[in-house]
């Protein structure tokens, strides 16, 4: 299980994103390592960057250089769509899959 860390690191503060891998322990007791994906990270990344901008003793060229960091991610997320958008489907509720399912059960008993 491998902790990954970004450091960025500006004349006057070193910022570090840690990416802390969650362990799932399933029912059987075997256990699962999630990691962040991709879009979590590059969010997190952009709200570190984000933040640095802020810092005042930054120089008018870092600051561009940030910008210009942010933009690109901003423009690499995009590509990931909206959390809710399923492939262009709406994601199915559980009452859809219980109706679904009882419509069946009838189906088959009738």
């Amino acid at each position: 299980m491998a902790l990954l860390v970004y450091t960025f690191i500006t004349e006057t503060m070193k910022h570090q994103l840690y990416f802390v891998p969650r362990i799932i322990i399933n029912r059987d007791g075997t256990k699962r390592v999630i990691q962040a994906d991709a879009e979590v990270k590059l969010q997190l990344m952009t709200n570190a960057l984000e933040d640095m901008i802020k810092e005042p003793n930054l120089a008018d060229i870092q600051r561009d250089y940030l910008h210009d960091a942010i933009e690109s991610l901003n423009h690499v997320l995009s590509y990931f769509g909206d959390p809710g958008d399923s492939f262009g489907e709406p994601p199915v509720t559980l009452d859809e899959m219980h109706t679904a399912a009882w419509q069946q059960h009838q189906e088959m008993h009738s």
